[in-house]
């Protein structure tokens, strides 16, 4: 794992690393836009307009009040505004999906680079990374924003949004490493991913309360992470919680072991990526 985590850190060390990381960064954001009067912009103006048709208008006609508690604790007599709920676990679910399927096919996309050029092809992973992060950042900033100005009060626990943050781009960077070295080989990963995300996000508590799945097998949840990124953005944002040692606990082992079977996909499977992609 540290001879991993070493190498991808060496990955981006040297300043015409960083330097092209940033400028692939930049055309990838800004390229498609590059006529347009608002440019990039645009990328943000559907989600956006999605978070405050959910913050503003669905939130005043759906609320779950203390015995539809989001975390089935009756015990909470405050009433929870069903848009804010549905946010903190729509945008990290966007956020993963968005990114991980995209990086089924990044090294055949790019193939003409990878064969021209020495740079490592974690190179294009780190770009797609970045890109997702800049993206998602900007949004749950919008989200939060329209939160508090319906109404929603800051609480210092929101800090833990960063490392919450980490935790996520970790997961997506490990998932994101193996699926592009595995998409070399295996064309369909891209369309298999597409219908996991679908599954995955039915059968997580995003658009409905946890105890909706009491029947369920108890695993469904127990090895769900993003359950647990989910379930850790709602205690953050709207109950201003300062989250568990064992929830980050979660967090972190999920994070590492995304990590770390992600670089051990990649590592199996680079000496061929060159004859293949």
């Amino acid at each position: 794992m540290a001879i991993g985590v070493t190498h991808l850190a060496a990955s981006l060390s040297t300043p015409f690393s960083g330097y092209l990381v940033w400028e692939l960064v930049r055309r990838r954001l800004t390229g498609a836009y590059a006529a347009a009067l608002v440019g990039p912009l645009w990328q943000l103006a559907q989600p956006a307009l999605g978070v405050i048709v959910l913050t503003l208008v669905f939130s005043r006609w759906v609320s779950l009040d203390g015995s539809e508690h989001p975390h089935g604790d009756p015990s909470q007599g405050q009433a929870v505004r069903y848009g804010i709920l549905l946010c903190c676990g729509l945008l990290p679910w966007r956020s993963m999906s968005q990114g991980i399927c995209a990086s089924a096919n990044l090294f055949v996309v790019n193939a003409q680079f990878l064969r021209r050029t020495r740079v490592s092809p974690i190179i294009y992973v780190w770009v797609e990374l970045v890109a997702a992060a800049l993206q998602f950042i900007a949004i749950f900033g919008i989200f939060l924003t329209v939160a508090i100005c319906t109404g929603l009060e800051a609480q210092p626990g929101w800090l833990q949004l960063v490392p919450l943050a980490m935790v996520q781009l970790a997961i997506c960077f490990g998932v994101q490493l193996a699926s592009a070295a595995a998409g070399v080989f295996v064309r369909d990963l891209q369309h298999v991913y597409s219908v996991a995300f679908q599954i995955l996000f039915w059968v997580t508590p995003i658009a409905y309360r946890p105890d909706v799945l009491s029947r369920a097998p108890g695993w469904i949840l127990a090895w769900n992470p993003l359950w647990y990124l989910v379930r850790s953005y709602r205690e953050v944002v709207v109950q201003g919680e300062w989250l568990a040692v064992s929830t980050w606990l979660s967090l972190f082992g999920a994070a590492g072991a995304a990590l770390l079977l992600g670089w051990l996909i990649y590592r199996q499977l680079q000496a061929d990526i060159p004859d293949f992609v």
